[in-house]
């Protein structure tokens, strides 16, 4: 299977359903500590392709993983996403805690998932395109041969780098 050709339009999406771009991605987001974001939305892709009688597991473990204040893949969504999630998931138990419903729409995943999507491209996946379409410079120290005594030329100033934000 061939991998994805990148430019600088591919979406994230076609990145998902390409295994080895997703598998470039997932591991540039894991160097930059944001793979749970990346994991999220795959999982929120999968939410919305199962029947509605279904998504109450799924649900559940979708809120345990990536929403609730005790996940260590926690995403940081919107306090108003966060409510609308709760409203929608759970109905309240008087025998113990909140239980996920049954029969869930997706309207609120689907919202929840753009906004992510967004959250995305606009940040660390447009600096993953970046690195794989413009690679960095050579280092002026990597050129350096040991063997000659003369000093080393100057490396080319990859202009495309020079105006990206730091990293986080």
């Amino acid at each position: 299977m061939a991998s994805l050709k990148l430019q600088a339009s591919t979406t994230i999406g076609e990145c998902i359903d390409d295994k080895p771009t997703l598998d470039r991605l997932h591991a540039f987001l894991k160097d930059h500590f944001c793979e749970n974001y990346l994991d999220f939305l795959i999982e929120l892709r999968t939410f919305s392709t199962l029947p509605p009688t279904n998504r109450g597991t799924s649900a559940e473990s979708v809120w345990s993983r990536f929403i609730s204040t005790e996940s260590e893949e926690r995403v940081h969504l919107p306090e108003e996403y966060i409510e609308k999630l709760r409203e929608v998931l759970f109905v309240s138990s008087e025998d113990g805690p909140p239980k996920a419903k049954d029969d869930l729409s997706d309207d609120v995943f689907v919202e929840v998932e753009r906004y992510t999507t967004l959250h995305l491209e606009n940040d660390a996946f447009a600096r993953f395109k970046l690195s794989v379409l413009y690679p960095p410079a050579p280092c002026a120290l990597d050129l350096v041969d040991e063997s000659s005594s003369s000093p080393p030329a100057s490396p080319p100033i990859n202009r495309r780098c020079c105006s990206l934000s730091p990293l986080l």
